[in-house]
């Protein structure tokens, strides 16, 4: 359908009068090893998804099966989709959409969509005051700070009781060291 005819092509290449890129004076087949399996299997590849074909006759005179043309395949893809066009629900579809843009406007159209705006800005100004009153001289900062360094030295020293109870777990009961006996002294 797409390819020109030989004659078209020579004549075509004569009108060009270039020397051309490659030149052979054997024939194509002579280029490919075993030229006429690789045509036939690129042919069956090709013709894959046709199906069996079958000689029939028509008016008394054998026919030979042949392919559709480009324009009867767009023909038969347009019925396709005509069809499916048509066995959809277009009404239906038509109302659910109507319903839902009903729905879309009465809720666009309602109070508290309205007011939106006004609270997202009333948000975001009270947004803008926390933020501000956690800069590092404010006193909600100081206090911050300070709380948070008193927690790291409340960890350090959980930690350093946990690490004195895994290495001596006694030690929870009795005291670590023990101080030696004292020595009773005679009066002077």
């Amino acid at each position: 359908d797409t390819h020109p005819a030989d004659k078209d092509r020579i004549a075509n290449a004569r009108r060009e009068n270039t020397p051309g890129v490659f030149r052979l004076d054997g024939q194509a087949r002579e280029l490919f090893i075993h030229f006429e399996a690789l045509c036939k299997n690129v042919t069956l590849d090709f013709y894959r998804d046709e199906g069996a074909a079958q000689i029939g006759t028509f008016a008394g005179y054998p026919t030979i099966p042949t392919l559709e043309g480009g324009l009867v395949r767009i023909e038969r893809q347009v019925s396709s989709l005509l069809k499916k066009l048509n066995n959809m629900p277009l009404e239906t579809t038509v109302a659910e959409l109507n319903a839902t843009l009903a729905e879309v406007r009465s809720l666009v159209a309602s109070e508290a969509v309205k007011e939106l705006p006004q609270s997202l800005n009333a948000s975001l100004q009270e947004l803008r005051q926390v933020l501000g009153s956690l800069n590092p001289d404010s006193p909600l900062y100081d206090r911050l700070d300070r709380t948070l360094t008193e927690l790291n030295r409340t960890l350090q020293s959980v930690g350093a009781t946990s690490r004195s109870v895994g290495d001596q777990p006694s030690s929870i009961l009795f005291p670590t060291s023990i101080q030696p006996d004292p020595e009773p002294r005679g009066a002077p």
